[in-house]
């Protein structure tokens, strides 16, 4: 008796090839004929079930969330704690969620080398976690200070891409970064950020 194809198992045996590649050589080494070979299954039923490999990756990457909730990372700082500590904290909390995932580490890596609907939706989220923590630190009613804290969450974030890297950083900037920042308000509380920084920009009083 023929064995039943089930096309749910299938689909996700394509999918979790596409992160395994990812993972292993990086997001270059993604094509139909790899993809196949390693989920083990024809690559007419790739066609079929994802139209091509751009339908795969979008597939992918609709799969998980890729960043953690922002919410959840800093709703254990302590509430009397300076700026540059917070920040150091939340660039620590980011940097060990990502070593602790090797496909997010591998993301990193190729998300401004590569353009598919995988590290698109990537960068989405990356930026918007930045953004979001940016707003979940700066105090209400001060506009100064939520640009502020939106470029600081965003300095925080080229340091923790360039350690995940292997570049050379010296977080000792943290401290100028932090320079002039109030300090957040409680945890549990967060407040929307109003003003945002372009993701990877930063004012010239801050570098």
């Amino acid at each position: 008796m023929p064995v039943k194809r089930s096309r749910p198992q299938t689909e996700a045996r394509f999918r979790q090839a596409v992160l395994e590649i990812v993972t292993r050589a990086g997001c270059a080494e993604v094509g139909i004929n790899t993809v196949a070979r390693h989920a083990g299954a024809d690559k007419v039923l790739l066609y079929r079930y994802f139209g091509d490999l751009d339908g795969l990756w979008q597939s992918v990457a609709e799969s998980r969330h890729w960043m953690p909730d922002p919410e959840a990372v800093l709703a254990g700082r302590p509430t009397d704690a300076h700026a540059g500590e917070v920040l150091h904290a939340l660039a620590d909390a980011v940097r060990r969620y990502a070593e602790d995932d090797p496909v997010v580490c591998r993301l990193l890596a190729w998300r401004k080398a590569v353009s598919n609907p995988l590290t698109n939706r990537f960068n989405e989220e990356w930026a918007g976690f930045w953004q979001a923590a940016g707003g979940i630190l700066a105090q209400s009613g001060d506009t100064e200070n939520r640009l502020r804290w939106n470029a600081a969450c965003q300095a925080a974030a080229l340091f923790v891409e360039a350690e995940i890297c292997g570049e050379s950083t010296d977080r000792r900037c943290f401290e100028a970064i932090s320079n002039g920042l109030q300090s957040p308000p409680p945890a549990g509380n967060p407040l929307p950020a109003t003003e945002t920084v372009p993701p990877d920009t930063l004012p010239t009083n801050l570098l």
